[in-house]
């Protein structure tokens, strides 16, 4: 008996196309030819734009498409979305800490005022917000049972 094919986006296209798709800014980027700001600042960059379209790209994991979930199954499609999440946290929670890293180099106290400035800098404020808010959502997400946050709550402000 032939086993029928489950409708939906193979698994393997949608992982092809999500990859594409994060690195799609990437290779923008390095077409423009613009001049080098340096290893470390492009680098930054880099995790920022990245996860960015990471953190896209999570509406479609959500398990709320039939058409991304239905192939893969809504428990594959969760997990992938829960590890894509860890994911795409660390790189933004790491793209500002960058910037402040070569003052590292002049000890600890240099490091700690380049990082306090950075994030007290107010043409940063918005970005500075929606790092604060990204942890707070990953941490709520972690946390959600031990913090008895009832599933709709949780699911509201997800």
């Amino acid at each position: 008996m032939m086993a029928t094919r489950r409708p939906g986006i193979p698994t393997s296209a949608l992982v092809a196309g999500y990859v594409a798709l994060v690195l799609l800014p990437l290779v923008l980027a390095r077409l423009q030819e613009l001049p080098s700001r340096g290893t470390l600042t492009e680098f930054s960059s880099g995790l920022a734009m990245a996860g960015l379209v990471m953190l896209l790209g999570q509406f479609l994991t959500s398990g709320r498409f039939e058409l991304t979930t239905e192939r893969a199954g809504i428990d594959l499609t969760l997990r992938g979305h829960q590890l894509i999440a860890r994911f795409l946290v660390g790189l933004l929670v790491a793209h500002p800490l960058l910037y402040a890293l070569p003052a590292a180099r002049s000890g600890a106290d240099a490091a700690v005022r380049a990082t306090t400035d950075l994030f007290l800098d107010p043409r940063l404020l918005s970005g500075v917000a929606a790092w604060v808010l990204l942890i707070v959502l990953m941490l709520a997400s972690l946390l959600r049972d031990r913090l008895r946050l009832r599933y709709e709550l949780w699911r509201v402000t997800h």
